[in-house]
């Protein structure tokens, strides 16, 4: 599923520069789903995973790293360029199953006792990462003459990366249990942590929300939720499974 999860992370960008051309492939599919033959998106399913093997063949014989071929491959079959996928409903469902998928498969090689063993690395390493990575964005834009709210909004996105992507990548490579792939594991656990309190934000660079006693109630219930996984996931599943 990583596969499909690259490429449609591939045509999603390329939909970018071809939203109208989305919307007139997808006028187009509802006009031809009342001729018969097969559905209009079993045929779209097909070629995205066309696509994906041609893709994983081309990246093996260049000596490419396959995620990047996926990428390219979803971008140039997206509605932005040739237009070969044009239905941005299955563009979106097949991303978000692949990226459930992807991301399971990657947290059933992890423990928390593993986790537990890089915690230094998770809070010190990507606290240092994601508060350097916004501050530093952030004076950048300011001394440009942008606002500091839309300075931190933009220094919040720089500093996240795709855990699926990187890990996907790191395991190709072997380095899941490098020093190297550690502390990358350490530092993109942190900004998935760090993306609650930044969606947070957000109302409140905006004028909007509900101030600080808002943000303080919901990261209340955020550390209830994930205090009750924790919990479960060490005390209650174990003996079940």
């Amino acid at each position: 599923m990583g596969v499909v999860v690259a490429v449609c992370a591939g045509l999603v960008f390329g939909g970018w520069a071809g939203a109208e051309a989305a919307h007139a492939g997808a006028a187009q599919a509802g006009a031809e789903a009342a001729h018969t033959g097969p559905p209009a998106f079993l045929i779209q399913l097909t070629l995205l995973l066309g696509v994906s093997a041609l893709a994983a063949y081309l990246s093996f014989r260049l000596g490419l790293i396959p995620i990047i071929g996926f990428l390219l491959a979803g971008v140039l079959a997206g509605p932005g360029a040739l237009g070969l996928i044009r239905d941005p409903e299955l563009i979106s469902s097949a991303s978000e199953v692949g990226v459930m998928l992807l991301l399971f498969t990657i947290g059933i090689e992890f423990s928390l006792e593993r986790l537990q063993r890089i915690a230094r690395l998770i809070f010190l390493g990507g606290g240092l990462q994601v508060g350097l990575t916004v501050t530093a964005v952030t004076g950048a834009l300011v001394a440009f003459g942008v606002g500091w709210q839309s300075a931190v909004f933009t220094g919040c996105l720089i500093a996240l990366s795709s855990t699926a992507i990187v890990m996907r990548v790191l395991a190709e490579r072997g380095q899941t249990g490098a020093r190297t792939g550690q502390v990358a594991l350490g530092i993109l656990i942190f900004q998935d942590l760090a993306v609650v309190l930044m969606v947070l934000l957000i109302p409140m660079l905006a004028g909007q929300g509900g101030g600080l006693g808002g943000v303080a109630l919901a990261l209340a219930k955020a550390a209830g939720i994930i205090v009750f996984v924790l919990v479960a996931a060490s005390r209650l599943v174990p003996p079940i499974m």
